[in-house]
């Protein structure tokens, strides 16, 4: 098995223009991904989960909510196996409580017969996830959907003062 290593991909890219002080891997081979910017980046803290992938689905949520918050999450190789249902629990938490960004990197092609493993683009565009790129990582294509708080979502175009304030009619009428 090739080392997985991204070195001029968007993903790299994205971590590198990030700068996180702090980053979480959950599954099997996160950790991999980050070699080179935590090698120029020596001071960089890392904590892991589930690196093996032997961690049940309810154990993984319960060491997570273990954890401090984090500057930056990957994960990778979990959803593929998890519930639905635990899949999207994990992705609001790392969402809501336990980072700012994080991506999730998801196998192209996979899925099981139990329904395990297909994740559809609008159910993680429902999450506030944005499809980053698709990158090939040691033989196997990945999609990469990532949240990033400060710009999952734009301020549309009609909430402004300009819409919603009339200067002009203040201390004229009374509503």
């Amino acid at each position: 098995m090739t080392m997985a290593k991204l070195d001029d991909r968007d993903l790299a890219h994205r971590v590198a223009a990030f700068a996180p002080a702090t980053v979480l891997t959950i599954g099997p081979g996160a950790g991999e991904l980050l070699t080179d910017y935590l090698r120029a980046h020596r001071e960089c803290r890392v904590a892991h989960l589930d690196s093996d992938g032997t961690c049940e689905q309810s154990a993984l949520l319960g060491a997570l909510s273990g954890q401090v918050r984090f500057d930056f999450v990957i994960v990778r190789g979990v959803l593929e196996h998890m519930d639905a249902d635990i899949g999207a629990h994990l992705l609001a938490r790392l969402r809501d409580v336990h980072c700012r960004r994080f991506c999730v990197l998801l196998e192209a092609e996979r899925n099981d017969d139990q329904g395990h493993g297909h994740w559809e683009a609008a159910e993680l565009a429902a999450m506030g996830l944005s499809h980053w790129s698709s990158e090939p990582i040691a033989d196997t294509l990945y999609d990469v959907y990532g949240f990033d708080l400060g710009t999952y979502k734009r301020t549309p175009e009609w909430l402004n003062a300009r819409h919603w304030a009339h200067p002009e009619h203040w201390g004229k009428y009374r509503w």
